[in-house]
């Protein structure tokens, strides 16, 4: 896997602030809304900025506690829940 570019670098304010909040270490993922709460940025801003930070951030294969959408910054790499979340879809699939 190509390693993501440095997010430090970003300058646009906005961004940068989405960026950030991934970045925080309380969270292994980040939803819509905690990001938007995070920055102060409407929920359809941040789904824009997220949708144009593709090199920098990733949408988790497993979802949150409501089915919501779950970010994470690429250079973060993986959780290990989400190792196992995967794995078990990859046994439910091949009929184990």
């Amino acid at each position: 896997m190509a390693q993501a570019p440095d997010w430090r670098q970003v300058t646009d304010p906005h961004k940068h602030k989405v960026l950030e909040a991934l970045a925080d270490a309380r969270w292994d993922f980040r939803t819509l809304r905690g990001i938007s709460d995070a920055t102060r940025l409407d929920e359809k801003e941040v789904a824009t900025l997220l949708n144009e930070l593709q090199d920098y951030v990733r949408e988790s294969s497993i979802r949150g506690k409501d089915g919501e959408r779950l970010y994470r910054l690429i250079e973060r790499g993986p959780v290990r829940n989400e190792q196992q979340q995967q794995f078990k879809r990859f046994l439910g699939m091949r009929g184990g």
